[in-house]
């Protein structure tokens, strides 16, 4: 868009092909050499829909943020804010996304909301949004976790010591970035042994009252690797869409998993982001849990005498600045009768452990995954997760009626 103001330190200008040796050394500063953005670069700067900026100082950029249109233009996403360590506490990143809420608002007429998301431990994130006019909507859980390469062999039962999930006062000084974020090192195989455990614990549990199924086949708690090959089964973008839609049906949800939060239209937009990301893996899963004694649908005082969860994951693996990372979401959804947390629960162990193997066969140095927050308490004394959530800050653009579809977006330099 031609931008270019000066300040005290350093001028904001668009972002160009040219600076991404600026940017992939502001993300090895980041999230312990494991940022993303690089992957995303070549799009930020020759894609119209992103507008990529950044500041500039002493002739290098120290500072990026990116404004993107989603949900057919209503929706802008604010993402990669990024400053330099030499260029930090100068209050870069608030000019910047003072700048680009400056932008939508005054230039982006098509944008009916600016939406980014952030971490709950990122005390500076989430007073930026607030000084910018944007306010907390939504959270989920969010764990991260590096781990060794000799680690991921492609099995849970590979051969060798699981290791240990305290790191030594180095490795902890290692890990720590810049945003207050520790990567802290859990091996791929015992976070599968943990995860196999609380599911035979919960299924050991659900057993005495009750006949546990996933996807139709009876789970037996003293048999856990029977229960690993009723794992959540290969699914297409229907499948997920259909789980979407039930899991919306059956509790009440104010999250959206399917489309990363970019939009509020499950169909047909979800569909298309999720067939067009290279190498995702899509995942079902149905709990059915009979004979609950005291079991009703809230509210309506009939015994229902059954749980039925549904849940679904999606996941991939990419590159990240040094290895690669698996990312994978989990969103359940079931009848609210007795024993629905404890079937939410199982179901979600289910896909945490397809997930790891995965990570495991595609040699991934870290996870990183999203689930429903509610259980965050459960993960935690599980030992899997720390207490941590993923923050959907929102602020809605005031257009005074004005009919915003009709109104072109400007084109960028």
């Amino acid at each position: 868009m031609g931008i270019a103001e000066a300040d005290d330190v350093g001028i904001i200008r668009d972002v160009t092909a040219s600076d991404v040796e600026d940017v992939k050394e502001m993300a090895r500063h980041t999230y312990g050499g494991h940022d993303w953005i690089m992957s995303e670069f070549n799009n930020w700067v020759d894609q119209s829909e992103h507008f990529p900026v950044g500041i500039e100082i002493d002739g290098s950029l120290r500072a990026l943020e990116v404004l993107s249109l989603f949900d057919e233009g209503q929706t802008g996403w604010l993402a990669a804010l990024r400053v330099h360590p030499q260029a930090r506490r100068k209050g870069c990143a608030r000019r910047l996304q003072q700048h680009l809420v400056h932008l939508a608002e005054s230039k982006l007429l098509g944008i009916k909301k600016l939406r980014y998301t952030t971490g709950s431990w990122n005390e500076a994130s989430l007073r930026l949004a607030t000084a910018c006019g944007l306010e907390q909507k939504y959270s989920w859980g969010v764990e991260f976790f590096r781990c060794s390469v000799e680690e991921s062999s492609g099995n849970d039962d590979a051969s060798g010591a699981a290791g240990t999930v305290e790191n030594s006062e180095s490795e902890k000084q290692q890990a720590k970035v810049g945003d207050n974020v520790t990567f802290r090192h859990f091996p791929i195989t015992k976070f599968q042994e943990i995860v196999k455990e609380e599911i035979t614990a919960v299924v050991g549990a659900l057993s005495q009252q009750t006949i546990v199924m996933c996807n139709g086949r009876e789970l037996d708690s003293c048999q856990v690797d029977r229960i690993a090959e009723s794992m959540p089964v290969t699914a297409s973008v229907d499948d997920i869409l259909a789980a979407e839609a039930h899991i919306a049906s059956t509790r009440t949800r104010t999250d959206v998993f399917l489309h990363d939060w970019k939009c509020e239209d499950v169909q047909p937009t979800a569909g298309q982001r999720l067939a067009g990301k290279a190498g995702m893996h899509l995942l079902v899963a149905e709990i059915q849990l009979s004979c609950v004694a005291g079991a009703s649908t809230a509210g309506s005082g009939e015994d229902t005498g059954a749980v039925s969860v549904t849940s679904y994951s999606h996941g991939y693996t990419r590159a990240d600045f040094d290895g690669h990372v698996h990312v994978f979401t989990v969103a359940t959804g079931c009848n609210d009768v007795a024993g629905s947390t404890d079937a939410r629960y199982l179901s979600t162990l289910l896909h945490f452990l397809h997930h790891s193997r995965t990570a495991a066969a595609h040699h991934a140095t870290s996870l990183m995954f999203f689930y429903d927050d509610d259980l965050v308490d459960r993960f935690v004394a599980s030992g899997l997760c720390e207490q941590k959530t993923c923050v959907l800050v929102e602020k809605l653009l005031d257009r005074g009626g004005l009919q915003c579809e009709a109104v072109a977006t400007p084109t960028r330099s």
